[in-house]
């Protein structure tokens, strides 16, 4: 990497170097019964580099030609896109550990004996199509610059999603289990899975009209979305956003608090510094309502004359290709603060209303503005307290900024459920 850098500096006037290897693997059942396997290594190469305030980048899968990606990346400076003001500094980063060492001890066959258990499980409680998606991987970045910046992270993380499905519809129930390494399904996942599914079995036809929704926690990523579009400096620098000028606005329902902290050890992925080599820090975004700040990287903190945040993440795109994408302003490590009432004390609460457990079209609608009109995949109907069954071509649709002002109640529990 060091000799990369030093190759572009007698060309350019800064350089930045980002590497990036993934070992994973996978497996997957339908219809209770083993249906693949999956291994493979993605790997890939970037640099960045800044000539008379322009930016030019290009990438390779394979680092076998450094003079041809350098040539490249000075190629693609003719394109003229404005660059950051300089790139990462050297400085302190909060230490983390997002690697377990027993995810070498992993393999495709721990995965299979995992599913197949769970199938089983399942399969003895409901009568519904059992699909499981159950992935491992270990992964590295490294981060070199011509400023002395040179950093490098190890991850590794344990995905395993159960999912019953209903008659004759790809719609189901299902709640993902998300560690840093293997960890079996508990009795209590499953029951509760099978519990919702046996509840909501009946295919109903819910009225139409405004009444309560309560969004599940494999939902909420639709509303999220739009907090997160709207407090992007992106949207800020452009003034597409209805929070301009609104720092320390009560915004939203007092009981909100969402923030973004990607130091956090209760969670995956956990990062001491983004993709440009910023340090990563515990990032107010809604605090009792009102609206605490936005996130940025290195360009748009440039653009906006202001420090950068620590958010500038490759985060479009598969892990394979996430080598192609730039930093972006993104928020992938949110959490929304628990509220004193469980799943079932919320569901009891409803005289009637729609759960949305899944949706399809999250990212129709005016984002930046807080619009959202989303098909409910699936949905439940609930009436007096309780689950009637599930509803098909249901929609529901809002807007943020009234949905957020009218909240009930959020759960008493936190879930790794968001994605950015």
């Amino acid at each position: 990497m060091e000799k990369l850098i030093k190759m572009a500096l007698d060309s350019v006037d800064e350089a930045e170097v980002y590497s990036y290897q993934e070992e994973n693997n996978r497996v997957r059942f339908e219809n209770s019964k083993f249906y693949e396997v999956d291994s493979q290594i993605v790997s890939g190469t970037g640099i960045r580099v800044i000539k008379d305030g322009k930016m030019g980048s290009a990438y390779v899968t394979h680092l076998n030609d450094k003079k041809a990606l350098l040539v490249n990346a000075l190629n693609s400076l003719k394109g003229g896109s404005d660059a950051p003001l300089a790139f990462a500094s050297p400085g302190n980063r909060q230490e983390v550990s997002s690697y377990d060492p027993s995810i070498e001890s992993a393999s495709t066959t721990l995965l299979a004996d995992e599913g197949k258990r769970v199938c089983e499980k399942l399969q003895s409680m409901t009568n519904g199509n059992i699909e499981i998606y159950a992935e491992f991987a270990k992964f590295a970045i490294q981060i070199t610059n011509s400023r002395s910046l040179d950093l490098s992270h190890k991850g590794s993380y344990y995905f395993f999603a159960p999912m019953i499905s209903y008659p004759n519809t790809r719609a189901s129930i299902h709640r993902s289990l998300e560690e840093k390494s293997f960890k079996v399904a508990s009795d209590d996942l499953l029951e509760f899975l099978a519990e919702i599914y046996l509840s909501s079995e009946k295919l109903v036809e819910p009225i139409s009209g405004k009444m309560k929704v309560l969004f599940m926690p494999e939902s909420m990523y639709t509303l999220i979305w739009r907090v997160s579009a709207a407090t992007n400096a992106s949207s800020i620098y452009y003034k597409s956003s209805p929070l301009l000028d609104r720092v320390g606005e009560t915004i939203f329902d007092k009981c909100l608090t969402i923030y973004n902290n990607p130091t956090d050890e209760r969670m995956i992925f956990l990062r001491s510094f983004d993709d440009e080599g910023v340090p990563c820090r515990h990032h107010e975004v809604i605090t009792n309502g009102a609206f605490k700040g936005i996130h940025n990287n290195l360009y748009f903190a440039g653009k906006l004359g202001s420090a950068p945040s620590g958010h500038g993440f490759k985060n479009l795109g598969s892990m394979g290709e996430i080598i192609a994408f730039p930093p972006v302003p993104a928020l992938l490590h949110l959490i929304v603060e628990p509220g004193n009432a469980s799943f079932g004390d919320m569901v009891n609460s409803m005289d009637e209303g729609i759960i949305v457990a899944g949706c399809m079209g999250g990212h129709s609608g005016n984002l930046e503005k807080g619009d959202f009109s989303v098909g409910v995949s699936p949905g439940f109907y609930v009436k007096n307290g309780k689950i009637f069954g599930h509803v098909k071509n249901t929609m529901v649709s809002g807007n943020i900024y009234e949905t957020f002002n009218n909240i009930i109640e959020i759960e008493n529990a936190q879930h790794n459920a968001y994605r950015g």
